[in-house]
């Protein structure tokens, strides 16, 4: 038996010990690709979370703003063609005009801005990504509330952020999020992390690195552009925008008023015409200009008499 044991030593248990270690490979892919669809999940709700911390210190209304999360009227869209070069990068998606898309709804993807649609065919859509040179979007860090311009540089590994005050403090690995003050990108959505941050005269040059690989997106939603608002909330804006329209336009008139009643003597208008005080005073020495002029013949003759003594 020991020539069979032998042989089954140097030629069988390595086959199996290959077999067992391709299964063992196998498994291990498959949990990395759970893992990392976890992880995509994961930060996704991390960008959702960090959005309405920051949202939640200006506005009080947090669940107005976390409806635009939930991607009720969101449509879901493929992406057809992708395309990286160094003039422009977009994405081709299966939505076009039959399926309800316009110019300027955004792509987003795990709570991620991709970019905005700016072609619209019957069948299909082109969607020009954040990576783009020529995509610009109004942003905003997540911890220091720093807030400049977020633009692409035809580079989907790196993108940048300009405007940028050298005042502001700027930290790396800081979420960047849209500030929504466009009429495009709605607000709260993430463009990166930041990378690196480096003063350059009055400006950071702030360097943002994408936190999806936009290669391996194959999907993406697509949203009404422009922040979501309820419409009492834009009712009440609207009103008090009107309320102090009229203020403005009530206090123009008093001081037209007061102007016309006082345009004969300079005046001096402090506050909202509180005070108002004349400040031309008599003058005791003021001289006519009759009199002015008679003294200046009286005293031209007074010289003319003295140069005849003298000669």
């Amino acid at each position: 038996m020991y020539p069979i044991l032998v042989a089954q030593h140097k030629l069988v248990m390595p086959v199996k010990n290959f077999f067992e270690r391709k299964k063992s490979r196998q498994e291990i892919e498959i949990l990395l690709k759970a893992l990392q669809e976890e992880r995509a999940d994961l930060l996704a709700q991390n960008v959702e979370l960090n959005a309405m911390i920051s949202y939640n210190g200006e506005i009080k209304e947090l669940l107005e703003f976390k409806k635009q999360f939930e991607k009720t009227d969101a449509v879901l869209a493929q992406v057809l063609v992708k395309h990286f070069s160094d003039q422009s990068h977009f994405f081709l998606i299966d939505k076009g005009a039959q399926a309800g898309m316009k110019r300027d709804m955004v792509a987003i993807f795990k709570n991620c801005l991709l970019g905005k649609i700016v072609e619209v065919n019957p069948h299909y859509s082109k969607v020009l990504l954040v990576t783009d040179s020529m995509c610009k979007v109004a942003a905003y860090c997540a911890h220091t509330q720093a807030s400049g311009i977020h633009e692409g540089n035809n580079n989907e590994q790196l993108t940048g952020m300009r405007y940028v005050s050298h005042l502001a403090q700027v930290e790396p690995d800081d979420l960047v999020l849209s500030s929504g003050d466009g009429l495009v990108f709605p607000k709260g959505f993430a463009l990166g992390k930041i990378k690196t941050c480096n003063p350059e005269g009055l400006f950071y040059d702030v360097v943002v690195e994408p936190i999806f690989d936009l290669r391996k997106i194959d999907y993406c939603f697509v949203i009404q552009k422009g922040a979501v608002l309820d419409s009492g909330a834009l009712s009440a804006a609207l009103i008090t925008l009107c309320e102090d329209h009229e203020q403005q336009v009530e206090e123009q008139k008093k001081l037209e008023v007061a102007r016309a009643d006082h345009a004969s003597s300079p005046i001096v208008v402090t506050g909202q015409l509180q005070e108002v005080s004349t400040v031309c005073q008599p003058l005791e020495d003021y001289i006519p200009a009759q009199q002015l002029v008679q003294q200046q013949r009286h005293a031209a003759q007074a010289e003319i008499e003295e140069q005849r003594i003298v000669l």
